[in-house]
C-alpha cells in the first residue's frame, strides 16, 4: 500500500510538471551572422551530451506528461514586438522585500512561477522571447529604471544547414526529437537575446552577475530557472544597497546550444569594458542534485589558477559555514562563465550536482571516489515538484545558501 501511494504521488508530479512546454528599450544592433565577433580560439566547440544520461531514481519512472494549456502568444505579438515601452508601461507591483525577509526566500517564489507559467524555454524561439519580456517586466516592478536595461540580441552562429560544431545550433533546434516543443522558433530573424541590467555604484568598475535563462523543452527548473530566480532576487536586493562596485546582471539567452549569449556578450566587450571587469559570477543548475560546488579560478594555461580574489572566495565560503563544495576544476565546466575564463577574467560559478559512486558512470568530475553528474536536468524530471519530491528541502536549502554567498561576495571591496 505505501509503495503504491508512492507511485501514484509520483505520477501526480509528473503531471504537475507537464507542459507543452526613449520609448523603445535600447536594443544594441544585431551584428550578420558573417559580421559575428568569435571569443578566445580557447573556447572547445560544443558538443551535446549523449541523450542515454544517468537518471537516479527508484521510486518512480518518467511518463509522458499530461498537456496543461497556457496563455496563447500569436506569432503577430511577438514577431512584430521590438520592446517598446508601451508594452511595459503597465507596472506591477514587487514581490515584496523588507530588512526581515530571509536570503532566498525570493529566488523560490520566482523558481516556481518560472516553472509552472514560462517552461519549455527553446532557444531562438519566441518562448524565450516572452521569457525575456517577463524579465524585463520584473526589473521595472522592482524599481529599475528604463535607460539602466538593456535588450542585446545576436542572431544564431553559422551556416544554419551545418549538422557538427559550433555552427549546428540551428539545426540541432529544427532537427533532433529532444528539440521539440509547442512554441515556434523565431525562423523569419533567427534571433535570441541577453538581457542586462545595471545598478549603478561608486566606481566603473564592474562584477558581472550571469545566468542563462533559456531551457531544453522541459520546465528547466534546475537548468536554469534556478540561476535566473537567484539573480532576479539578488538584482532586488542591490537596487537599494550602497554598492561599491558597479554589478552587471547578465540573463543570457541561448545557452543551451553552445554559450551563444555569452559568448556573443564577451565577443562585443571592448577594451575598456574589459579592463573594468573585476569578477564575473555565474549560477547555473543550483538544484541538480544534492551536493551544492562552486569553483573559482582564472585561466592559468587550461588550468585553474589561484590568485587574491579566489582565496578570498574560497575564505568567505569557510567563514560562512556553509555547507558547498569548492573545486576549481569545476570553472572549466560549459556554462556561461566560460567565455570570461578564456579570455582571462576570474569566475566563480555556482551549481548544484548529483554524487554517485555507481560504477560506469561518468559525471563531469570525479572528486572523493565519486563522479558528480546531473540529476534532473535535460529531462522532464527538471521540475521543482520532482525536486521536492526527491529531496524534501533541498530547493530552500539550495537557494538559501547561493543566495547567501552571493550577497556576501557582491558585499566584498576586492
Amino acid at each position: 500500500m505505501k509503495r503504491a501511494i508512492g507511485v501514484i504521488a509520483a505520477l501526480l508530479i509528473l503531471v504537475a510538471c507537464g507542459h507543452s512546454y526613449g520609448d523603445t528599450l535600447y536594443v544594441e544592433q544585431v551584428l550578420e551572422p558573417e559580421q559575428e565577433i568569435q571569443t578566445n580560439g580557447n573556447i572547445k566547440e560544443y558538443t551535446p551530451q549523449a541523450e542515454e544520461e544517468y537518471q537516479p531514481y527508484e521510486e518512480y519512472q518518467p511518463v509522458e506528461p499530461q498537456k496543461i494549456p497556457t496563455r496563447a502568444v500569436t506569432l503577430r505579438e511577438w514577431g512584430n514586438f521590438a520592446w517598446e515601452f508601451e508594452y511595459f508601461a503597465d507596472i506591477r507591483p514587487p514581490l515584496v522585500l523588507t530588512d526581515y525577509t530571509p536570503l532566498g526566500y525570493l529566488a523560490i517564489e520566482q523558481l516556481h512561477f518560472i516553472n509552472d507559467h514560462l517552461y519549455s524555454r527553446k532557444p531562438f524561439s519566441y518562448r524565450e522571447k516572452e521569457a525575456a519580456a517577463w524579465l524585463i517586466e520584473e526589473f521595472l516592478a522592482m524599481g529599475h529604471p528604463w535607460e539602466n536595461i538593456i535588450v542585446q540580441e545576436f542572431h544564431v552562429y553559422g551556416d544554419p544547414n551545418a549538422t557538427g560544431g559550433a555552427g549546428s545550433a540551428w539545426w540541432n533546434l529544427t532537427n533532433l526529437a529532444r528539440w521539440q516543443s509547442d512554441f515556434e522558433l523565431r525562423y523569419t530573424t533567427r534571433l535570441s537575446q541577453n538581457i542586462i541590467v545595471t545598478i549603478p555604484g561608486q566606481t566603473s568598475q564592474k562584477i558581472i552577475v550571469g545566468a542563462h535563462y533559456d531551457s531544453w523543452p522541459t520546465p528547466g527548473a534546475a537548468d536554469n530557472a534556478s540561476g535566473t530566480a537567484l539573480l532576479l532576487e539578488s538584482a532586488q536586493r542591490m537596487l537599494a544597497a550602497d554598492n561599491y562596485y558597479t554589478i552587471v546582471y547578465i540573463f543570457f539567452g541561448a545557452e543551451e546550444v553552445g554559450l551563444l549569449g555569452s559568448r556573443h556578450f564577451v565577443g562585443r566587450l571592448t577594451d575598456e569594458e574589459e579592463s573594468n571587469i573585476v569578477l564575473m559570477i555565474n549560477a547555473d543548475s543550483l538544484i541538480d542534485g544534492p551536493y551544492m560546488i562552486y569553483g573559482t579560478a582564472y585561466n592559468d594555461n587550461a588550468l585553474p589558477g589561484a590568485n587574491d580574489i579566489t582565496r578570498r572566495i574560497d575564505a568567505i565560503a569557510y567563514e560562512l559555514s556553509l555547507d558547498i563544495i569548492g573545486h576549481p576544476p569545476a570553472s572549466f565546466l560549459g556554462s556561461d562563465q566560460l567565455p570570461f575564463l578564456m579570455r582571462g577574467h576570474t569566475i566563480v560559478t555556482f551549481m548544484g550536482l548529483y554524487r554517485t559512486e555507481l560504477p560506469g558512470v561518468t559525471g563531469f568530475f570525479r572528486l572523493d571516489e565519486a563522479e558528480f553528474t546531473r540529476a534532473v536536468s535535460h529531462s522532464q524530471n527538471d521540475c521543482v515538484h520532482v525536486i521536492e519530491y526527491r529531496w524534501p528541502g533541498k530547493i530552500e536549502t539550495s537557494m538559501s545558501t547561493f543566495s547567501i554567498f552571493l550577497d556576501a561576495l557582491l558585499a566584498v571591496r576586492w
